[in-house]
């Protein structure tokens, strides 16, 4: 069992060559859901020390162990773009040599996988979510915005980046 950070900042729970999302948080517990909830009826359930309680029911499709490896592997990636001054080609190339040729297979464009790399750079913390995005009569954006952990939104000096 390994917690991995998505894109968008979540843990995901990878187990037994599955990815499980969060689906709830009650009382200590965490109950999480197979990734391909909509398919699958999979479904594990954590303490607050990550611990596994149990597992409910089987998953309805195979395992998927290349894309676990990617998912982690992207997870580096992020981690690296952040922490270092490489760059970004450098990056995902260091991590495809480490891959085995199933993993690499299963990976993104690299054209995804630089601009995945390249927004973390560019607003890695204070991201922000916008509640409220109007367009004034003069033409001048306006917008409301709160401020989360990790996110969707990274307010520049000239533009919004939304993700």
């Amino acid at each position: 069992m390994e917690l991995i950070i998505s894109e968008k900042g979540k843990r995901k729970l990878a187990m037994n060559a599955f990815m499980f999302v969060r689906d709830k948080a009650q009382n200590g517990v965490t109950y999480w859901r197979c990734e391909d909830y909509l398919k699958c009826k999979s479904r594990v359930i954590t303490a607050e020390n990550d611990s596994i309680i149990r597992e409910l029911t089987e998953h309805s499709h195979p395992s998927n162990p290349a894309r676990v490896a990617v998912a982690k592997s992207a997870a580096r990636m992020r981690d690296q773009e952040v922490n270092s001054s490489e760059y970004t080609s450098n990056i995902i190339q260091s991590e495809a040599h480490a891959m085995s040729f199933t993993t690499a297979g299963v990976l993104p464009k690299i054209t995804s996988l630089q601009r995945m790399v390249q927004r973390k750079r560019a607003c890695p913390e204070g991201n922000f979510l916008i509640d409220e995005f109007l367009v004034t009569p003069r033409g001048k954006p306006s917008f409301s915005t709160k401020m989360i952990g990790t996110g969707f939104a990274c307010l520049g000096l000239k533009r919004i980046w939304i993700y």
